[in-house]
């Protein structure tokens, strides 16, 4: 069983579509996705009550779905979660949201007795435990990847309120600066923001710092904010770039172009080199489409890589 509160957490839709050829998968979804990522897995069930009375196996996708199992547990049931999932023959957790990160300590606490898998851009939280690293999952092979005759560079913030996190004001900035068309998207349903991220040369995750205000322990750790957004755009043949460093880890790193305050001088190296671009965006596509699709994601999660 799949849990999480909605399909688009941990982009888990695709994941449940990916385990799907290799079992039976029951998916429990809290709420209806606001971006209309439903369809994936036409089968899903709704509800917290949809979790209560199963056994075997459990997988949990990302913290704010533990939290709000846990809650619900101690509120209407008076049982702590770590009874409950007693019940099951194994546990795995999926993190994959920025809430680990503003309090580790007490996740790695909690998730101590369970298999963790972690994205890459919070796995330096986990320390020395026990952890397998998780991209997650898409397939984007049914949109056009044919690009706009003028260079174009797009941003999707998820909502308005996620500019800051983005750092969207400074990206707007210079783009403008230097004169190239930007497409900033937001509050678009899924698939129409794929559309559009897919007709841009050059794709622009995030630049902004802003989180490592709220993050624990950052103690001048750079942390690699490739997410659900830069994975996207290089599905999508989008040369993307965002903030971080290139770490090794268990998966061969992404080849993104990362910055760490110098987006106007990376900018200013490719958009006058369209040999450069289309390079990268063939080698950034080709990482996808081994280490960020459904199949891999299963596997991964089944034990099978």
């Amino acid at each position: 069983m799949v849990v999480s509160i909605d399909a688009g957490y941990g982009h888990n839709c695709s994941l449940v579509r990916g385990l799907k050829k290799y079992r039976d998968v029951k998916t429990v979804w809290f709420k209806k996705n606001k971006h209309r990522l439903d369809y994936i897995v036409p089968d899903a069930n709704y509800g917290i009550r949809e979790v209560l009375g199963e056994t075997g196996e459990i997988i949990i996708v990302a913290c704010g779905t533990f939290n709000i199992l846990t809650d619900y547990l101690r509120i209407r049931h008076h049982t702590k979660i770590s009874d409950f999932l007693k019940r099951f023959t194994k546990v795995t957790i999926i993190i994959t949201d920025s809430k680990f990160a503003i309090n580790p300590d007490y996740y790695n606490g909690v998730f101590k007795d369970y298999d963790v898998f972690c994205t890459p851009c919070k796995i330096h939280w986990r320390d020395s435990l026990p952890t397998r690293e998780y991209y997650q999952p898409f397939d984007l092979s049914g949109f056009d990847r044919t690009k706009t005759r003028e260079l174009t560079i797009s941003h999707s913030p998820f909502v308005v309120e996620k500019f800051a996190e983005k750092g969207t004001a400074e990206i707007t900035k210079i783009v403008n600066s230097l004169g190239v068309s930007l497409d900033v998207i937001t509050g678009l349903p899924w698939k129409q923001a794929m559309e559009r991220k897919a007709q841009s040369h050059i794709f622009i995750d995030q630049i902004s710092n802003d989180n490592d205000r709220k993050f624990k322990n950052m103690n001048g750790y750079i942390w690699n904010a490739l997410g659900k957004s830069g994975l996207e755009g290089m599905h999508l043949g989008c040369m993307t770039i965002t903030r971080g460093e290139n770490k090794s880890g268990q998966i061969p790193s992404p080849p993104v172009v990362w910055v760490n305050g110098n987006l106007k001088e990376t900018l200013e190296k490719y958009i006058f080199d369209k040999f450069a671009i289309c390079e990268l965006q063939n080698k950034q596509r080709e990482w996808a489409l081994t280490y960020a699709t459904e199949d891999y994601a299963a596997r991964n999660i089944l034990g099978m890589i």
